[in-house]
């Protein structure tokens, strides 16, 4: 008699768990959409072109600022401002035109909105803490090869910097779901499917079982900036580039005696931040210490992670990047042996002489006789084999407007003949002045005959009427 009661509450808790985890499925399918983009897809490199028509899909969920739904998702989704975008909900057909709000390629992320319609049936999980190396998390999205639905479930890995769709670094999550194209822009749910830990973007092609999430806090950073400006203005830098002391050497002639470990950072080698000089050592940013090799302790930063027993070291730029523009921090340096406590205010930066946003890539170009010039752009460096270009990939501008100015094309006729272009060249002067930038060069080609210098000491003279 016994027995049998025993087996019977055994069935009725298995029934229960079953229910459950069937409609705790259904609910993290339910706030899934997947994501249709068409557009055109400007060339950067020639900008005269019309550009190549592209589609896509990807997923996306909802998210409430202030008092209002969107759908977020990411930034490589949409692609551009002028893509056409519809939303489709798990278990319709029906397509729902989407207005880009907001597109921010610096976090990989952005904003949609939808008609009220769509919301009527739809839940939307709050966000919550990203779990710690360990846990498990369920990825959801709508990756290729099928129209449902996907589940995967997986481990947190660790925690490491990554540059978001190759430009900007912030830091990501890496965990061993299985996230595929589709999957992007879908979100990251805690294994009990009550919140969203964070947003499948990015998985690693040459390693196995590799994939990347955007964590929950920088979710947070990115729509209460939202909220604040109703835009994204970009990430918060110092504006500088450092190298490591890790070499005893250095240590010795940059820290001096440091038999206590009292002195430490990162040394600095290039600035444009006014504050800063090179040479200096960046010890510290709202008193947490910067170690030799340019890192920080996760522990030693914010209560935002509630995860004191986590001993992740990170780029001190971390800190940084939790920051919104106009915010204050107190560094502290160490300048030629003299200690220096300074309070800067934090703007969107480094002011990069190359752009490494799409958005910030002019599609502006200007042709003086069948000699096409533009301003340089990542994708100039990637796609010429001209490996001089790359010496500017990481400087910052010598003023607010100034630019590379390259030659990205020559075209047949007179004015051009005689003139052998192998590669993308830079264009050092008019006339013996420095170009500072393609409006510049404008400017300086107005009339009569010009001599061009590019690098390399190749000089040309051009007729401009």
């Amino acid at each position: 008699m016994y027995i049998y009661i025993l087996c019977f509450i055994i069935n009725i808790s298995n029934f229960d768990i079953h229910f459950y985890l069937k409609s705790t499925n259904i609910l993290m399918i339910r706030t899934t959409f997947r994501i249709h983009q068409r557009g055109i897809d400007p060339s950067y490199t020639k900008p005269w072109n019309q550009g190549e028509y592209t589609s896509g899909m990807g997923s996306g969920f909802g998210v409430v600022v202030g008092k209002k739904k969107y759908v977020l998702t990411n930034a490589h989704v949409i692609n551009t401002e002028n893509s056409s975008i519809k939303v489709v909900k798990w278990s319709s057909s029906k397509k729902y035109d989407a207005k880009i709000i907001n597109i921010a390629p610096a976090v990989d992320m952005a904003l949609l909105e939808v008609s009220k319609e769509f919301w009527s049936d739809v839940p939307i999980l709050p966000l919550k803490t990203s779990p710690k190396k360990g846990e498990e998390i369920i990825v959801v999205g709508f990756p290729n090869g099928g129209d449902n639905a996907s589940i995967t479930k997986g481990i947190v890995s660790r925690l490491s910097p990554m540059p978001y769709l190759h430009s900007v670094e912030n830091m990501t999550i890496q965990i061993d779901a299985a996230v595929n194209p589709g999957n992007s822009g879908g979100p990251v749910i805690d294994i009990e499917g009550n919140h969203v830990v964070g947003i499948a973007f990015m998985h690693t092609a040459d390693a196995q079982n590799m994939c990347n999430m955007i964590p929950e806090f920088t979710i947070q950073h990115y729509l209460k900036e939202f909220e604040k400006t109703g835009k994204f203005n970009g990430v918060c830098d110092l504006g500088i580039t450092y190298t490591n002391l890790d070499n005893k050497t250095q240590q010795r002639v940059f820290l001096g005696n440091n038999e206590h470990n009292l002195k430490s950072g990162a040394l600095v080698y290039v600035s444009s931040n006014l504050s800063i000089k090179p040479g200096d050592i960046l010890h510290s940013i709202d008193g947490t210490k910067i170690q030799n090799d340019g890192t920080i302790s996760m522990s030693d930063t914010y209560e935002i992670l509630d995860q004191e027993d986590m001993e992740e070291k990170v780029p001190y730029w971390h800190i940084l990047r939790t920051k919104h523009p106009g915010d204050k921090i107190n560094i502290v340096l160490y300048r030629k042996g003299i200690t220096h406590s300074l309070k800067i205010r934090l703007y969107t930066g480094p002011n990069w002489l190359v752009p490494r946003t799409n958005n910030h890539i002019s599609l502006d170009y200007y042709e003086l006789n069948g000699f096409v010039f533009q301003a340089l752009n990542h994708y100039h460096i990637i796609s010429s084999k001209n490996w001089r270009l790359i010496q500017y990939k990481d400087s910052f501008k010598d003023f607010d407007d100034h630019e590379i100015v390259v030659l990205v094309d020559v075209k047949p006729n007179e004015s051009t003949e005689g003139f052998k272009k192998t590669s993308t060249m830079i264009l050092i002067s008019v006339d013996s002045v420095k170009v500072k930038n393609l409006s510049h060069l404008r400017e300086l080609t107005k009339k009569g005959t010009i001599m061009l210098l590019f690098e390399q000491d190749i000089i040309f003279a051009v007729e401009k009427n």
